[in-house]
């Protein structure tokens, strides 16, 4: 329904499908409302969507000839729903496919074998493994036993919201296996793929939210959704706020800085939040997961009743 909402709303040729930069958001916005994904080679470049194909977010990953067709359907006639729905579905199917390479590469570490049969403890003991080494974007292939006992040792040292994050994983384990005292690999995978779905939520929810609670306790007294930026440096060492260090030409670069008064620049809080350095990176190939823009539900409701390119204002 998501994607289906999103390609009524886009202008689109005589034969009904839409362009490149076109389906690029559709594709773009179907990740960022189901996972909070921000898929590599489809983000917006600057404040313009590309004109460049979609299809080259599966650049190096796909068969040549899939590319090649998509490319030329692309740029001949553009994309209708149903081949907009297969990229996504192929992106998706193809990230599934690397969180299941990272599990068993959990599983040749630690000594067993995705034929094993596992207990709820062990189990549950690898799929904690599996969700440190998401989020501090460790290739758990190249780790060692003892690098992985260090990490399991040393999580709530390197991730603070570990505990929070581990009752997340529980639940979703309850959820994806209830009842099962041993759990098969593919029991294993389902748990380890429905987490990844849901942590970009749980993300936006303890590390956005909290990002911008921040900003908005040092924003200037008359609401502007900016703060000032010595305001903003000031607050490492008043409040804590160790994120806030980016200098002020990156800051300017990411479009967060607003410098109309060269005399008192101001960092602004909604484009700070949404910026790169905000976003996680899980040692993927495919996508960072980053803050969800709060305009984004704005747009699914006015997408999912006009369901069209123009309306009347009434």
């Amino acid at each position: 329904a998501a994607l289906s909402d999103t390609f009524a709303a886009l202008p689109k040729n005589q034969r009904g499908a839409v362009g490149a930069a076109s389906a690029r958001y559709a594709v773009h916005r179907y990740f960022m409302q189901r996972h909070g994904w921000q898929i590599q080679g489809l983000a917006p470049q600057g404040e313009s969507w590309s004109s460049s194909s979609p299809a080259l977010a599966l650049e190096d990953r796909v068969p040549g000839e899939f590319l090649s067709m998509f490319e030329e359907r692309v740029g001949a006639h553009g994309l209708d729903l149903n081949e907009l729905a297969v990229l996504a579905a192929t992106l998706e199917n193809m990230i599934h496919g690397e969180a299941v390479g990272r599990l068993e590469a959990i599983y040749r570490v630690l000594g067993r074998a995705p034929e094993d049969s596992l207990g709820h403890d062990e189990a549950a003991g690898i799929l904690d493994t599996y969700m440190q080494a998401y989020v501090v974007g460790y290739n758990i292939s190249t780790l060692t036993r003892e690098q992985v006992g260090t990490l399991n040792r040393k999580i709530s040292e390197i991730f603070p919201p570990w505990p929070q994050l581990k009752d997340f994983l529980r639940e979703a384990q309850r959820e994806a296996a209830p009842g099962l005292s041993r759990l098969a690999f593919a029991d294993v995978a389902r748990i380890a793929e429905t987490v990844s779905e849901r942590y970009g939520r749980f993300q936006d929810a303890e590390d956005c939210e909290d990002i911008r609670s921040r900003l908005v306790k040092l924003e200037e007294a008359s609401g502007t959704g900016r703060v000032k930026l010595v305001d903003f440096y000031a607050s490492v060492m008043k409040h804590g706020n160790w994120q806030f260090r980016e200098h002020p030409e990156l800051l300017k670069q990411m479009g967060a800085l607003d410098d109309t008064d060269p005399s008192v620049p101001r960092v602004i809080i909604p484009n700070y939040v949404y910026t790169p350095s905000n976003c996680l990176n899980p040692a993927s190939a495919f996508y960072a997961i980053c803050c969800r823009d709060m305009c984004e539900e704005l747009m699914d409701h006015v997408e999912s009743k006009i369901r069209d390119p123009f309306a009347r204002p009434e």
